[in-house]
């Protein structure tokens, strides 16, 4: 018999997939969300084992090294997720909607096993919420630091446009891409120019990419 060295079988099926056929070939951004979705999947399902281990060290009161080095393992896994997310975000404000239920899914099982104990999933809640702050925060600050110097540019010298143009918290929150985004597309005006469509779809969508 003939040996098969052609791709992966993996390969071909993504490859020939509905949902890769159907979004791969849409706007760049489009392809930068699905790799952020496909990073957190992988993410999450790799780690999924630390549940378990976090359940096994937490009934053995007498193993606190073990218990100290799986809370560490996930806090490194929760800054992971929190950083991806915020990345993904940042491509797409729409990402939100397809990292929802994984994120969901993820500390659901991990709080179950757990007995969901309140300091620990303000524990998991706190490194989340550090690490989405602190990636989200870098990308506006950058955006911040170009936008701001492009428009000192165009003030041409005029005192009252300078004094806008500085770095403030308020240009920091007019910057914020993921927020001007949503702004921008929740208005029918904006969307009619380019074409309006049942917002059913959006639905579809998200079916097609799970």
């Amino acid at each position: 018999y003939k040996v098969y060295t052609g791709p992966p079988i993996e390969v071909i099926v993504l490859a020939s997939s509905w949902p890769c056929l159907t979004f791969g070939v849409r706007p760049f951004t489009n392809n930068l969300e699905a790799m952020v979705l496909a990073f957190l999947l992988v993410v999450v399902s790799t780690n999924v084992n630390i549940k378990e281990d976090i359940q096994t060290a937490a009934t053995n009161s007498t193993n606190m090294m073990a218990h100290a080095r799986q809370r560490t393992s996930g806090a490194y896994t929760l800054l992971l997720i929190g950083a991806t997310c915020s990345v993904g975000i940042f491509v797409r404000f729409t990402f939100a909607f397809f990292a929802f239920p994984v994120v969901a899914l993820f500390l659901w099982h991990r709080w179950k096993n757990i007995s969901f104990r309140l300091p620990l999933i303000v524990y998991d809640g706190l490194w989340l919420a550090l690490s989405f702050l602190i990636t989200s925060f870098a990308f506006i600050w950058v955006d911040t630091q170009y936008y701001a110097e492009q428009q000192w540019l165009a003030c041409d010298g005029t005192p009252v446009c300078l004094d806008k143009a500085g770095t403030t918290l308020s240009t920091m929150l007019k910057y914020m891409a993921p927020y001007n985004a949503l702004r921008y597309n929740s208005k029918s005006s904006n969307l009619a120019e380019h074409g309006i469509h049942p917002r059913i779809t959006h639905v579809g969508e998200l079916l097609l990419r799970y």
